[in-house]
């Protein structure tokens, strides 16, 4: 899976709604990663997310990054089978490094109806 740096594409200082950079991955088809967990109530992020069917993975936890980077590649195998298994919906998800798993958290119809 090949990964794209938020900096390098919005530069290392400049502050990004989470909105923006939802619509940067959905127009190029890419998959989004966060630890930022309160984007799934706002209501833009949301139509957001509807809007460009993005697939977004929140990585839970208070973990140093790369104990949560180190969690996501073990859980590769995981994230590519949710993926293909929901790959037609538009979803939030949560990666869970104390409990290595994926578990869907917000499906579109979820997202529609608190939109």
């Amino acid at each position: 899976m090949p990964f794209e740096r938020h900096d390098d594409h919005f530069g290392p200082n400049r502050i990004v709604q989470d909105w923006e950079w939802i619509d940067y991955c959905s127009d190029n088809g890419w998959v989004g990663l966060t630890r930022d967990w309160h984007f799934r109530y706002d209501d833009r992020e949301k139509t957001a997310i509807l809007r460009g069917g993005a697939t977004i993975f929140v990585l839970i936890g208070k973990y140093p990054h790369l104990e949560l980077a180190q969690n996501f590649v073990q859980l590769l195998p995981k994230v590519y089978a949710f993926l293909e298994e929901y790959r037609d919906a538009p979803f939030i998800a949560k990666i869970y490094r104390s409990e290595p798993r994926v578990k869907m958290w917000a499906s579109a119809s979820d997202l529609s109806r608190k939109a």
